[in-house]
């Protein structure tokens, strides 16, 4: 009986030296939005407000939109942003329902940047822009 009781003892404490296993919500919404979209951003907001773009991966839908590190990423559709989670969240619901426009600062400049439905999957994901002529085939002779 004091055998196990030993072995119970031994077997609790090493349970313990164990580190538990730690979910780090920011940190994988981060990764999500940087392998879906393109670009990484801080997880929290700076103090102005919206997330800081802290990288864009080349030739990925972020980048040929024109985002580049030190933008401000404010709005997904009009409604702010305050941290990566939402910002992911947001962006795959909006997504889900169509284009969407994150409204984006650089050196006090605003603007809208368009994602078209396809951002996360192949292709560019770039929204036409307002106004664009619509692309038409040559003409056949």
């Amino acid at each position: 009986m004091l055998v196990l009781a030993i072995l119970f003892v031994i077997g609790l404490l090493w349970v313990r030296s164990q580190p538990p296993e730690v979910d780090n919500p920011l940190a994988d919404a981060q990764t999500e939005i940087n392998q879906k979209f393109g670009f990484l951003v801080d997880p929290l907001p700076g103090p102005k407000g919206g997330l800081m773009v802290k990288s864009v991966t080349p030739k990925s839908p972020a980048a040929y939109l024109g985002l580049q590190a030190g933008d401000r990423v404010l709005t997904v559709n009009e409604r702010s942003v305050w941290q990566a989670v939402q910002l992911r969240d947001l962006m795959a619901e909006k997504l889900q329902r169509g284009p969407m426009a994150l409204l984006v600062e650089r050196g006090g400049v605003f603007r809208l940047v368009p994602f078209g439905a396809h951002a996360a999957g192949a292709g560019t994901g770039a929204a036409p822009a307002r106004g664009a002529p619509p692309k038409t085939a040559p003409a056949g002779r």
